[in-house]
């Protein structure tokens, strides 16, 4: 089986990922050996200063040309969630990941606005699907999972991170996680790659999905769900 990264800060230059393509090439290189083929590069953006697509764009197809491994660099953003989110998509499309309609949006840690619901709806009415990134990082979820899931999850997909199953991201995190999974709540699971020592822990993520649920739902959630993306 192949993997699909859905949620990658591949891009240097551009965010808290790497500082240099050569950081970002090195990254390519170790998701090659993780048995990935396909990657979005997934910058963070802020609306208040946005980043354009010509930047991505040009950094994108800069990776695609130098990297010597059999893996496309896709691109979109991970945005931050504010209340004039969907009027900025209407003009800026081009953040969903790849060619589809799907979105990956990002929630503060470690407070909870009270415009989400009325965001998410609206970009669903948009013809956007969010897909949540990280939700079991999140305090109000960790804290009040039921009232969190009938919040959102009517209007979003959920990615979680292959570290918070191994435990990267701590205690809570991992036990939010496998609450989610337990849920049958997870549509993808990702790196969130900042660095080339991520991708150790995608393998181990797929074994322990495998154990919470099964091989079946760990097949579809790690490669056939990802896959969708670009036939969506």
């Amino acid at each position: 089986m192949m993997f699909t990264d859905i949620h990658s800060h591949i891009l240097h230059g551009v965010d808290d990922g790497p500082e240099t393509i050569e950081e970002s090439l090195g990254m390519i290189e170790k998701a090659a050996e993780t048995n990935i083929t396909t990657i979005y590069a997934t910058p963070h953006c802020f609306l208040s200063s946005p980043l354009t697509e010509d930047i991505l764009k040009e950094k994108t197809e800069e990776l695609n040309s130098k990297k010597q491994q059999d893996i496309r660099i896709e691109y979109g953003c991970e945005v931050m969630i504010e209340d004039s989110l969907p009027k900025f998509m209407e003009k800026n499309r081009w953040m969903c990941l790849g060619n589809s309609n799907m979105l990956l949006v990002e929630l503060p840690i470690f407070n909870y606005p009270l415009y989400v619901n009325e965001v998410l709806y609206r970009l669903n009415l948009m013809g956007i699907r969010p897909i949540l990134a990280h939700p079991e990082r999140y305090v109000f979820a960790q804290k009040d999972m039921d009232r969190f899931l009938d919040e959102v999850q009517e209007y979003a997909d959920f990615q979680i991170n292959a570290g918070s199953i191994t435990g990267s991201y701590g205690k809570t995190a991992k036990k939010a996680a496998r609450n989610l999974i337990k849920r049958n709540a997870v549509t993808y699971i990702a790196t969130d790659a900042h660095d080339r020592r991520t991708y150790n822990q995608l393998k181990d993520a797929y074994t322990t999905l495998q154990r919470y649920r099964n091989k079946e739902e760990a097949d579809k959630i790690f490669f056939y769900n990802p896959l969708l993306l670009s036939n969506v």
